[in-house]
């Protein structure tokens, strides 16, 4: 394996793990994953009868996560990361939350 892909390989696991846990954390408020990414997100939302958006945002960051760590569907998880990536910048952004649309862009 030449370096360039095993760097390649190396930051894909890591985005994957942090797309992956930030879900989980939302899915488990808070119990498990939390390393990225406010538990309390759905619950929020909820206040907006917003919570089914929440826990859809949630799912699809769990599975994108997993799609790019896997070897096989990385290149589908990558794109399906940019969709994903929007509607968490939306709901940034439509809340008015400080300094997240920025790191979220």
């Amino acid at each position: 394996m030449k370096t360039k892909d095993f760097y390649a390989l190396l930051i894909r696991l890591f985005l994957g793990y942090i797309f992956a846990s930030a879900g989980l954390c939302k899915l488990t408020d808070g119990q498990f994953g939390q390393l990225i990414g406010p538990p309390w997100l759905i619950k929020e939302l909820a206040k907006y009868d917003l919570e089914l958006f929440g826990q859809f945002i949630a799912f699809s960051q769990v599975l994108v996560g997993m799609m790019v760590m896997s070897q096989r569907y990385s290149v589908l998880g990558l794109i399906m990361l940019v969709p994903v990536n929007v509607s968490i910048l939306m709901v940034t952004i439509s809340q008015n939350w400080k300094g997240t649309p920025y790191v979220d862009s």
